[in-house]
């Protein structure tokens, strides 16, 4: 006989219906999509490069920003995006998000000049700061928390995929020429998949309430994490540009004081019970510092 242990609530506990569990990945599938498109632009527009500048014209330099305003205008604007769902709920920024990243992936498709080109990649990543960070706590809704260890499984391997596929999807595009775009099919190629990620979140991603109702934005705290973020980001990309002049160092070091003030301003709006745009208290956890340095780690050796 077995030694098992037989409950009786263990002999009531209902089987979630496989209709619900289809329904739960096919949610999970939206909050895939949202970030492959995030991922695949942050470097798609690498290969495609050389193809752009004989179509566009313009400088090196104006070359480097169009990539580099998308990684821009994202590190200032992902703390902001990340609040904008505990104040509005995920679901529908998330959704709000994707349309934007659509609509601004159409005016890159469509730029008449490298500036054009530019400012279209700026708002590409300011929209998909609002639209990325809705992912993880959907995941956390659709499989609860125990099941989330599954998704973030299929998660992280995806997400691995997506950003070493960036470069090699850019250039495959630009070859293949489809119905004559050339280069700008690696921005159009957002549209299906961005229509279809809208219309299954509208079915399958789940309606929660939003976990900060009625709370204010906290300016303060978004303008020293933006401010901080352009100062740390600009000189980067500039610096090299120009020879590292002084200007590129003093903004650098403008930066850190920024980002200093505004832990600071974190630590003390925890400390009065307000709700800080980032827990300090997570930083005292051991698991989380260690994911951050293998983040960290993964990303700068990529894109080297």
């Amino acid at each position: 006989m077995s030694s098992t242990t037989f409950t009786p609530s263990a002999a009531v506990a209902p089987a979630r219906p496989a209709s619900s569990n289809r329904a739960i990945w096919l949610g999970f599938l939206v909050v895939l999509a949202a970030s492959v498109m995030d991922l695949l632009d942050s470097t798609i527009a690498q290969t495609a490069a050389p193809a752009i500048r004989r179509d566009l014209g313009g400088s090196y330099a104006a070359l480097e920003w169009i990539s580099a305003a998308y990684t821009l205008a994202m590190a200032v604007t992902l703390l902001l995006g990340s609040r904008l769902g505990d104040l509005f709920g995920r679901r529908r920024v998330l959704l709000l998000g994707i349309g934007g990243f659509v609509a601004a992936s159409v005016l890159c498709s469509l730029a008449p000049t490298p500036g054009a080109l530019i400012a279209g990649r700026a708002l590409q990543g300011a929209v998909a700061a609002v639209m990325v960070p809705q992912g993880f706590g959907l995941i956390r809704e659709l499989f609860g928390d125990e099941g989330q260890q599954q998704a973030f499984g299929v998660f992280g391997p995806v997400m691995g995929l997506a950003a070493i596929a960036g470069p090699l999807v850019g250039g495959a595009l630009v070859n293949l020429d489809l119905v004559g775009t050339g280069w700008r099919a690696i921005f159009l190629v957002n549209v299906p998949i961005g229509l279809l990620a809208i219309q299954a979140g509208r079915r399958y991603l789940p309606r929660s309430a939003p976990t900060a109702p009625g709370a204010r934005l906290d300016a303060p705290s978004v303008t020293l994490a933006m401010v901080g973020g352009f100062a740390l980001v600009y000189p980067l990309i500039e610096g090299r540009e120009h020879g590292w002049p002084a200007w590129s160092f003093a903004l650098l070091g403008a930066g850190l004081v920024a980002l200093a003030a505004f832990g600071a301003l974190q630590a003390r709006r925890s400390r009065q019970g307000r709700a800080p745009l980032v827990e300090p208290s997570i930083l005292r956890r051991r698991a989380y510092v260690a994911g951050l340095a293998v983040v960290l780690g993964f990303i700068g050796a990529m894109a080297g």
